[in-house]
């Protein structure tokens, strides 16, 4: 993953908390409950429609992932 993040793409604290808490705190890929922000794998937003290709930051398009499914996300894209 790029540390340059396109513009539009940060994600507010306040979505990520309701996304996580619709998603009962679970990875939305594995199932896993991520390690906590301090961790190795802590929950992250993902873009379903990456920034980059016009998606938006919105509950619609983003779900949440551990960081490891979040890096394999982006190797596949």
């Amino acid at each position: 993953m790029s540390a340059h993040r396109p513009k539009g793409a940060k994600v507010p604290k306040t979505l990520k908390r309701r996304l996580s808490r619709q998603q009962g705190g679970l990875c939305a890929d594995c199932g896993g409950q991520g390690s906590g922000d301090g961790g190795h794998n802590p929950l992250e937003p993902h873009h379903i429609l990456p920034v980059s290709a016009g998606g938006a930051t919105s509950a619609e398009n983003l779900v949440i992932v551990c960081r490891e499914c979040h890096v394999r996300r982006h190797r596949r894209e």
